[in-house]
């Protein structure tokens, strides 16, 4: 009896631990956010952003004015520069350019907080501040500690896709 108890007991054990799934050390150090866009053409003469909201309700708009409360990463004179909620930018060292795609990475628990989603808006504007092309359809939401990775594909303007993804 005691052996048919204890069978069930690790049984029991096993299923509910292979109902979780993987699960990832979303604490610790190492865990980054990765945002691949690919435009038609960069080009020098306008500004492209990356806005990101950790918080579960508030969305960036399309106008990067508005966005001081946001992390923000931007694209000026051939730099990326990134800032946190009511700071300035600096410069950010791990972001690329290569032909019409722009990757940055960001570290999930140092840069962003560990949060539980981001909605993310991506906007390119003239050296006037005047929107060229953003995400017609609002802010993408994602959730880094649920999904590896999403992909959207857009037609409008200069903006052909965006890549979310957790590494």
């Amino acid at each position: 009896m005691k052996n048919k108890i204890f069978l069930i007991i690790v049984v029991a054990l096993l299923a509910v631990g292979c109902a979780r799934g993987e699960q990832y050390p979303w604490d610790e150090e190492g865990r980054n956010l990765r945002i691949t866009t690919t435009w038609r053409e960069i080009s020098p003469s306008y500004i492209y952003y990356i806005a990101i909201s950790t918080d579960p309700v508030e969305a960036p708009s399309h106008d990067p004015v508005s966005w001081d409360r946001f992390y923000v990463v931007k694209w000026e004179d051939h730099n990326f520069f990134f800032k946190k909620p009511y700071e300035n930018y600096r410069s950010l060292s791990s972001s690329s350019l290569s032909g019409g795609e722009m990757v940055v990475t960001l570290s999930l628990v140092d840069d962003l907080g560990n949060p539980d989603t981001i909605r993310v808006m991506v906007v390119s504007t003239d050296r006037g501040g005047n929107v060229e092309d953003d995400l017609d359809r609002g802010a993408v939401i994602f959730r880094p500690k649920q999904q590896s990775s999403k992909s959207w594909s857009y037609e409008k303007g200069g903006l052909l896709s965006l890549k979310i993804e957790v590494r």
